[in-house]
């Protein structure tokens, strides 16, 4: 096939704005009527433009153009709630109400991601007890640094040791230490306990199942 190149740039944007309408490749093949091995070199050709016009253009205008796609999805869905209340289709319209709510949601989030809208930081952001919204690069690199310092120290002291069997100058626990247990055991509590317990259940009556000859 051999094609000018004003006749390849009229090609790939009528491939273009047929797929945009949702049309499928043997649909938009059959219409110009291009043999398949065609189609697929005039299809990778309208990529490759497309890519560089996107290249070309700043996020700005990139952001207007997908809320303006956007706007036109919610006018459709918006004319849509209107005659699914009309005839009553209740699960259809709020689907469709939701599907709007949506749309919105991801406009917003679009406008952070490219620095459009401001999105305000989650301040009660914790890393292992710390709290990160508020530092600055540099104090969260000294923190970082810090905190992989200590780990390093603590795998070089103690590794995949059993803690139960570190030696008394290696604890790691810093705090107040427990009173020495004597480990003795007497014969008096429990012997009391149970003297007790058989002197309960001597003086209690039985006591007889319920029902009507219980009196």
């Amino acid at each position: 096939m051999r094609l000018t190149k004003r006749e390849i740039q009229e090609a790939i944007s009528s491939i273009y704005g047929k797929l945009i309408e949702g049309k499928t490749d043997k649909e938009v093949m059959d219409e110009m009527g291009l043999p398949a091995e065609d189609y697929e070199k005039l299809k990778a050709a309208m990529f490759d433009d497309k890519a560089d016009e996107i290249r070309t253009k700043p996020t700005e205008h990139l952001y207007v153009e997908y809320m303006i796609s956007q706007a036109q999805n919610v006018h459709d869905l918006t004319e849509m709630i209107k005659d699914f209340k009309t005839s009553k289709q209740y699960g259809s319209m709020v689907g469709a109400v939701r599907a709007r709510a949506e749309i919105y949601d991801r406009v917003i989030a679009k406008g952070q991601e490219f620095g459009m809208i401001r999105k305000e930081p989650n301040r009660t952001e914790f890393v292992g007890g710390l709290l990160v919204a508020d530092m600055t690069n540099a104090e969260l690199r000294k923190t970082i640094v810090t905190e992989l310092g200590s780990m390093n120290r603590l795998m070089k002291m103690f590794g995949d040791k059993d803690l139960l069997e570190l030696p008394n100058d290696q604890s790691i626990y810093r705090g107040p230490a427990l009173p020495p247990s004597t480990g003795a055991k007497t014969d008096k509590g429990p012997k009391r306990v149970k003297a007790k317990m058989s002197k309960v259940h001597k003086g209690r009556k039985r006591m007889m199942p319920p029902g009507p000859t219980n009196k």
